[in-house]
């Protein structure tokens, strides 16, 4: 994935990252830019170009680019919501199963010394 060598028009974008500009005090989001559901490329715009609300990451905003530029973004509240939901959810079955596996992994250890 390049950056934006996209057509025109709107896209879901997500905020991967913010990074430091190269201007005192001038920060850049990294948004991933996606169309049905698959990444198309990337996009790198000032911070302060996003709505307040989605300036973090893994926030979803709906964007059009004009001329390979950000010409509008608004944050999509709803989506933004379920991707982290989802995020939440796969994290919490992932950490409830790593204490069974740590438990067999000591039990193994401990035969191993017999």
């Amino acid at each position: 994935m390049d950056d934006v060598e996209t057509a025109d028009g709107w896209y879901t974008a997500v905020v991967d990252r913010i990074e430091a500009g190269e201007e005192r005090g001038a920060e850049l989001a990294v948004l991933v830019l996606e169309r049905e559901g698959d990444a198309v490329g990337e996009l790198v715009a000032p911070l302060a170009e996003l709505p307040p609300l989605g300036r973090m990451a893994d926030s979803v905003l709906c964007v059009r680019l004009e001329a390979g530029e950000l010409a509008a973004a608004t944050l999509d509240t709803q989506e933004t919501a379920s991707r982290r939901e989802r995020a939440r959810s796969r994290f919490e079955r992932l950490s409830r199963r790593l204490p069974e596996r740590a438990g067999r992994e000591s039990d193994d250890d401990s035969n191993a010394d017999e």
